[in-house]
């Protein structure tokens, strides 16, 4: 659940889109699937085992979204409030680093918020 939230949620800050771009093949379905990949793999590391794939479950999840829909954490940054993007994209940074997961997606999404 947390894997597919954080990717949801930044991919969606991330391309300022709802979840319908990510319903279809492009740069936000590949960033969703990039961050699904580098998430479920700290879940690997820390021994958590999947009944199914991690990220084709995601996938199947988000295609099941209504396309207008939007996260939580993007609507708080688009109205400039207080937002999770702190545990949802900078804490799993530093979760794939110490777990010694590589982290490239997260990290491109990250530029775009560092302060």
């Amino acid at each position: 659940k947390w894997s597919f939230i954080s990717a949801m949620a930044c991919t969606g800050a991330y391309h300022e889109v709802s979840m319908g771009p990510l319903q279809h093949p492009g740069a936000e379905r590949d960033t969703f699937t990039g961050l699904s990949k580098e998430s479920s793999e700290i879940g690997r590391k820390m021994g958590i085992t999947y009944v199914e794939d991690p990220i084709e479950y995601n996938l199947k999840v988000i295609d099941k979204l209504d396309p207008d829909s939007t996260a939580s954490m993007q609507k708080d940054i688009a109205k400039g409030h207080e937002s999770e993007i702190q545990g949802l994209l900078f804490d799993m940074i530093a979760l794939g680093e110490k777990m010694g997961v590589d982290m490239p997606t997260y990290r491109k999404v990250a530029q775009k918020f560092k302060i």
